[in-house]
């Protein structure tokens, strides 16, 4: 079951949008994308709100949990602003909390180490 839905600000006076979603998959559950083993659940938000003509606040998260343990909550908030028509900044910061209990431990990163500036 998948139940997902947008709400566009500019209905409500604001501008910008958010979106949500809800999804569960049961064991067994197959189709050309997906073969699942054990039940999943997953949930979600996005959205960006308009915070001044040319800056916008963007943000999100993400919960995956399902029958065997494995967890996959992740969640972000960022910037953008237009410089220009042709020029645009955006800076975000992201969390990611990931659990696999039947997995073996292994580093993860989502970059590799950068080097100190001499």
């Amino acid at each position: 079951m998948h139940v997902e839905g947008r709400l566009d600000l500019a209905e409500i006076g604001g501008a910008g949008h958010r979106t949500a979603f809800w999804d569960r998959r049961d064991e067994g559950f197959v189709s050309p994308d997906w073969n699942v083993t054990v039940g999943q659940r997953s949930a979600g938000l996005d959205g960006r709100v308009e915070i001044g003509g040319a800056t916008a606040l963007t943000f999100g998260a993400t919960r995956f949990h399902d029958d065997a343990g494995k967890r996959d909550d992740r969640e972000r908030i960022g910037i953008d602003h237009w410089l220009s028509r042709a020029w645009q900044v955006e800076a975000e910061i992201a969390r990611r909390d990931l659990a696999n209990p039947t997995a073996l431990a292994r580093a993860r990163t989502a970059r590799p180490p950068t080097r100190p500036c001499a």
